[in-house]
Order: C-alpha cells, then structure tokens, then sequence
C-alpha cells in the first residue's frame, strides 16, 4: 500500500500499524477462507502482512509445520503448542516485521513447503508486485518452492502496482480476495488465476 508524501511526490511505504487500520473486516473475511485451505499434517508458510497474520487465528487446531520470517506471525504462534514452528531469520525489515536479505534467501531454498500464502501491494495484470525488492525477492523463492502457492489480497490491491513485480499470476494456484470484489474485476483477473471470494 502505498500513499503520497506531497512534500516529496514520492510513495512512502506504509507502516504495519497504518497497514492493519485499512479494509480490517475484508482482510478478515480473506483469512478465514484461506485457512480453510489448511489441513492437518500440512507443512505451511506464512508470510508477512497484516491478512496473513489474521489467518493465524482461524489454523487448524491440528498439528501443522508452520515456516515464517514474520516476527508478527511467529509471535502470534508460539502459545499454539500443536504446531512446529520455524522462524527464518536474516535482515530485520521493522516496517513489516520480516526477515530478508541472503540468510533468509539461503534458508528457505533448503525447505519444503507444501502450501504457500503470501500477500501482494499490488496486483496490474498477471503481475503482482511488493514495496520492498528484498522481501519480493524472497517471495518469489518462497512461491517457487512451494507445490501448492496462493495469494492474499483485499479488492482494492487490483488495478494497483507497487514498486517490483515478484510473481506472475499464471503461476498461482488461487488467490483469495474478499466480497467487494467488482464481477468485472474479477472476470478479468480470472482468466490468470482462480480469484476464491
């Protein structure tokens, strides 16, 4: 998400806070139907952003193998005993709260991962795009790995690009929105991936 500093005419990167103030019962709304993609025994990551760490309460309450470099995510987790828990570490982005950078790179090219949920700033076309090129870049090895790979974006991330495109939407298994989603919208973004609402 992004929003104009006048003073600069640049985009500024929005904080964690300001982030989870905007469009709360839609990115609710996307948490509950991505989780309900989750099932017992699943290895799962979760990466960072504000929707992905709503999903944290609607898990299964089954054991999961659960891969973050969320330190929001991970914190959220660590009281659920059911779950085994990984944090991949690295350079520490404060603004999201993830880690990035060639440790986090490096560790998660050595992982396993059956299903994977990441969130997007933007989405223009098949191209889905982030603020920061690290933790695209990072993204980008996650989805890779990952044998099932899904989205999560709230309706207003259509029609809208951040600042580095990460990932093509013909290479997603689904990405999940939420109810506000216009039918022309969505028939558009259909014909890359299944749009789930």
């Amino acid at each position: 998400a992004k929003s104009l500093d006048f003073e600069n005419e640049r985009p500024v990167e929005l904080s964690h806070g300001e982030k989870k103030q905007l469009h709360s019962r839609e990115k609710e709304y996307i948490a509950q139907q991505a989780a309900a993609a989750i099932q017992e025994n699943d290895t799962i990551f979760l990466g960072p952003g504000t929707t992905i760490e709503l999903m944290t309460k609607y898990l299964p309450a089954k054991h999961l193998r659960v891969i973050t470099n969320s330190l929001p995510v991970f914190n959220l987790l660590t009281a659920n005993e059911k779950h085994d828990l990984y944090l991949i570490g690295g350079e520490y982005r404060n603004i999201t709260g993830a880690f990035v950078g060639s440790i986090a790179n490096e560790t998660i090219q050595k992982l396993s991962i059956q299903k994977a949920f990441v969130g997007v700033n933007g989405i223009t076309e098949e191209y889905v795009s982030t603020f920061s090129i690290e933790e695209g870049k990072f993204q980008q090895l996650v989805l890779d790995k990952a044998q099932q790979k899904f989205l999560v974006a709230d309706a207003n991330k259509f029609n809208h690009s951040d600042f580095y495109n990460f990932y093509s939407l013909k290479e997603i298994n689904a990405l999940y929105t939420d109810d506000t989603i216009s039918d022309s919208v969505k028939n558009h973004y259909g014909q890359y991936t299944n749009i789930i609402h």
